[in-house]
């Protein structure tokens, strides 16, 4: 199955490739003018998402043009894209050089923001070497410089990185602030890469906080976003994210799957730091698993890749993890040796000295931006106070008489649609409200009806099933020979599989299991019954405490597993399927995945009988989500609120 994920990755990166390489060419045989500049700078930070190495051969072009037609603004971006490139590329050095060069030109045109935006990448590649000073000099100025630019791409950026730095000093509060505000920038350009990132920073913080639960719901919707946008970074962020989640929760298998995906991706991206990042948790993972050599062997390759690549601030926590495995391990000369180097790359980030910089710059900024508000105030009163004076030039009254005459009539219009609107709603609600009756009445009509068959193939079949099995034994024990006979044999089994089979059936039709135990225990004893290793392995998983609630409330959960499970079964083509079952504070969720074929185009309108669950789901207040890939299958998500229906 790995292979087939494995080769439909590769595939679709060949048409991707494929794509990039068609428009290229397109843009390429465009004449030499800066608007094929710009077309090449959007096609770089287009494909950047999946290939560094490619945007930034894009991005050379782009700057070699720009040379060309001596254009000033293109050689700026140019040398910016190209030093953000090199930097995930491992070449930091390379990286602050070219974004200096932007640095200087942009600070020739006079261009406030882009001077920022180099501020902020400088912010970003000094913290990454472990030169906080820097950093937080950049950043900050970067901050101040942005005050007056509307929010854009540059901010969230920005955000990110000061929220990562404050996250360092362990100022959980204030990383928190600032990965939100990169959270709402990227949510406003719907920028699907960057809102994984934002999430998967937010999940980190809240976990270094403790708040584990508020954690895991921002890991769990920076995966299902990654999923959906399907690019390398996204997923790469997101698996890490959920990998370091899981270990918090001693879900240790599971975060190594997890941290091998992102790893994969990593890999993908050629990205050095990524390498690292993931390096780190999978070793953590692996550790607390027992499996020592197989951590040292992953941080050591990390290490080797770190050296090379000068990542000073990303070495600290290999460097820290070798000493401890090593220790272990019983290697104490090398543990010493890799704990001296520990030591020796201590930043200076939590230092006085830095935390009072960083402090008494943030004062600076905030001031500035209060500056700012009461000058636009004071020019807004201006302005207001010349537009009085000429206001007092017309005439009041004919202005008073037709304000009155125009409010007239727009209450009177406003009266008339407010109400035909009430009207029309009410008739709505009254339609749902005779739908969802109707539906209710018809599930309790089938629920009755299975109960009545499953008590007469309980009672009766069964029966009568258990009473001529006994009168053939008596036969058997009359007549000896019979016992002898292929035929008498073989109808004695039969009739044992019919009464399993019949039993099995009157079970499924009204399970005993859900009635005496609750949801939980069914779903995972049916979940058990129905996995298969040769056809379809299901995982159970149960999050939080999940209590007794309404008979009929779990009866209709229990079938609307079923039916998605059925679905799997019958149309998925999958390997695995995995079941989960969570319960926080007033509400009650259910996910469910496969690694299937998925569906094609509208989910909602595939004959499978999802929009017959979509519509029993709204009936009993709940929320019904379906996502779908060809090469991640699908994903049902159920969400109810279950205040009030605990025994």
């Amino acid at each position: 199955m790995r292979q087939s994920v494995g080769f439909l990755f590769m595939l679709l990166l060949s048409i991707q490739a494929l794509s990039q390489n068609t428009e290229l060419e397109k843009i390429l045989a465009k004449p030499d003018d800066t608007l094929k500049v710009r077309e090449l700078l959007n096609l770089g930070r287009k494909i950047r998402s999946n290939s560094y190495e490619d945007a930034g051969k894009v991005f050379q072009r782009a700057l070699d043009l720009s040379k060309k037609i001596d254009y000033e603004w293109g050689k700026g971006a140019s040398f910016l894209n190209l030093g953000g490139v090199m930097t995930y590329l491992g070449d930091i050095d390379n990286g602050i050089s070219y974004v200096q060069r932007a640095y200087d030109i942009y600070t020739r045109l006079n261009n406030s923001k882009g001077v920022a935006t180099c501020h902020s990448s400088l912010g970003g590649m000094y913290a990454t070497k472990g030169k906080f000073d820097s950093a937080i000099i950049h950043l900050m100025s970067a901050l101040q410089l942005m005050g007056d630019i509307k929010p854009g791409h540059e901010h969230k950026q920005l955000y990110h990185n000061i929220g990562t730095l404050y996250n360092s000093l362990k100022d959980y509060s204030n990383a928190i602030t600032y990965h939100e505000k990169a959270l709402a920038v990227s949510t406003s350009l719907q920028d699907t890469t960057y809102i994984v990132i934002s999430l998967g920073s937010l999940q980190m913080a809240y976990r270094n906080m403790g708040n584990n639960e508020k954690s895991y719901d921002y890991a769990l919707r920076a995966l299902q976003l990654a999923k959906q946008k399907n690019d390398s970074k996204s997923l790469y962020n997101a698996y890490q994210s959920y990998a370091e989640m899981c270990i918090k929760l001693d879900k240790h298998d599971e975060a190594i799957n997890a941290g091998k995906k992102a790893l994969h991706y990593a890999l993908s991206l050629k990205d050095v730091v990524y390498q690292i990042l993931v390096s780190t948790t999978l070793a953590e993972a692996y550790e607390k698993l027992g499996q020592l050599e197989k951590a040292a062997d992953i941080l050591e390759h990390a290490k080797a890749i770190g050296e090379k690549a000068g990542l000073k601030s990303h070495l600290r926590n290999v460097y820290a993890g070798l000493a401890n495995i090593n220790n272990k391990l019983g290697n104490y000369k090398t543990a010493l040796d890799e704990y001296e180097k520990f030591n020796a790359t201590k930043d200076s980030l939590g230092n006085e000295k830095n935390k009072k910089t960083i402090a008494e710059l943030e004062i600076k900024y905030q001031t500035a931006q209060k500056e700012r508000i009461l000058s636009l105030q004071h020019l807004q009163i201006s302005q207001k106070e010349v537009q009085l004076q000429r206001s007092r030039q017309v005439t009041i009254y004919s202005i008073a008489a037709t304000l009155v005459a125009m409010l007239g009539a727009a209450l009177v219009y406003l009266h008339y649609r407010n109400k035909q609107r009430l009207h029309q709603q009410q008739l709505q609600a009254i339609q749902r409200e005779k739908e969802l009756q109707l539906l209710q009445a018809v599930i309790e009509g089938e629920e009755k009806e299975r109960g009545r068959i499953a008590k007469d193939l309980h009672d009766e079949v069964a029966g009568m099933l258990a009473a001529a099995k006994m009168h053939f034994s008596s036969l058997s024990i009359q007549n000896a020979h019979l016992s002898e006979a292929k035929e008498y044999n073989q109808g004695i089994e039969l009739l044992n599989e019919v009464t399993i089979q019949v039993r099995k059936t009157s079970h499924n039709l009204m399970p005993e299991v859900l009635i005496k135990y609750g949801l939980e225990t069914a779903l995972a004893k049916y979940c058990a019954n129905i996995s298969n290793d040769q056809v379809l392995v299901v995982r159970y998983n149960c999050c939080g405490e999940v209590k007794r609630y309404d008979s009929s409330f779990e009866l209709a959960l229990y079938r609307i597993v079923q039916e998605l499970l059925n679905n799997v079964i019958k149309h998925s083509r999958a390997k695995e399927a995995y079941v989960q079952l969570s319960a926080f504070d007033d509400r009650l969720c259910i996910m469910i995945e496969d690694n299937g074929v998925g569906l094609k185009g509208n989910v909602k309108n595939e004959g499978m009988g999802l929009q017959s669950l979509e519509t029993r789901v709204k009936a009993m207040n709940g929320r019904f989500e379906i996502q779908t890939a060809s090469s991640t299958g699908l994903s049902a998500f159920l969400e109810f609120n279950i205040e009030g229906l605990e025994k």
